[in-house]
């Protein structure tokens, strides 16, 4: 229970969409992820992630996953995993859903056990950018890795501000990298911007809080899952958190927030669904946006699609 909401327990959610429209790769809170046919729902492959780890490393997490190349043929799962003797390790996997086949991807110049002692961390990676010509990994600290080179690119985000920033997407069509910087500055002070290429852009005026969560295919297009200063709308509905779709090339042009969303949509006034453990959300394009909800009193929160375009639409991803 959360007040008078009874909220889900668990949660599946989509975290990938081949290129070609034809699978979803979809992940629960727990153990598996779950290949799914986009035009029938059909459940085409479902890997149980602890199969892929030693027997000595029993406590984990499963911090990304995604298709690795162009095609649905290959996932991959990173995991930070702590051994039965206490020992920490990460772990990075692909595996050939055609063949079944489990290969694991870590860098030349970390250790067996996932260390990077350049970084002086674990390397794990928890998203994946597919460019025209070539793939690639965002680990550790927001740094990208060419895992086809075996090499790390030097480019990253910056904060011009100092603060702290991640949740940062790639543009498709422009390459902005964009990310949300926050820092907390003392009572009622917290500071929250978009930075797009190095240059911030305030965001406390408008939101509480702000993810950025997908870019969309084929624009300067992203979507960020916010939390608006304002809880209640004039339909009194009053449901927090909302998509806003930006124009991050316009943003750049205009220097102005407000002229840079193109879309607003409050998914509790839509659709009468909740997310309260997380959106998760996901885009493909405008038509295929998939995010987490469930009914009041619901145990397992599912994904669906919805469409940016069409207020209404709104479809459930079964995977029977």
């Amino acid at each position: 229970m959360a007040g008078s909401i009874r909220v889900a327990g668990f949660a599946y959610m989509v975290v990938d969409m081949a290129d070609d429209k034809t699978s979803l790769l979809v992940r629960d809170y727990s153990r598996q992820l779950i290949v799914v046919g986009v035009q029938n729902n059909e459940r085409l492959y479902t890997l149980e992630v602890p199969d892929l780890l030693p027997s000595d490393e029993t406590f984990w997490t499963l911090a990304g996953s995604g298709f690795l190349g162009h095609s649905s043929d290959s996932i991959f799962a990173s995991c930070l995993v702590r051994r039965s003797n206490g020992d920490t390790a990460s772990r990075n996997y692909v595996v050939n859903i055609r063949t079944g086949s489990v290969s694991e991807i870590r860098p030349s110049r970390c250790l067996e056990n996932g260390w990077d002692p350049v970084l002086k961390s674990w390397f794990y990676v928890y998203s994946i950018e597919r460019l025209p010509n070539r793939t690639l990994l965002v680990s550790t600290n927001d740094l990208r890795y060419d895992y086809a080179n075996d090499t790390f690119l030097d480019e990253e985000i910056s904060d011009p501000r100092g603060g702290h920033l991640y949740f940062y997407k790639r543009t498709w069509l422009s390459g902005y990298l964009v990310g949300r910087s926050g820092w907390f500055r003392g009572p009622g002070q917290d500071s929250i911007s978009l930075v797009v290429d190095g240059k911030s852009f305030e965001m406390s005026q408008l939101v509480s809080d702000m993810y950025v969560q997908s870019s969309i295919r084929g624009t300067d297009y992203v979507i960020l899952d916010v939390i608006p200063n304002r809880y209640a709308s004039s339909s009194g509905k009053g449901w927090g958190p909302e998509l806003w779709v930006v124009d991050v090339g316009r943003l750049l042009r205009d220097k102005s927030i407000s002229n840079a969303i193109v879309v607003k949509r409050n998914l509790h006034e839509a659709y009468c669904s909740l997310a309260t453990l997380g959106l998760y959300a996901y885009a493909y394009d405008l038509d295929h946006v998939y995010i987490s909800m469930h009914q009041d009193g619901e145990y397992v929160q599912i994904p669906f699609r919805i469409s940016l375009s069409s207020p209404t639409f709104k479809s459930p991803i079964t995977f029977r």
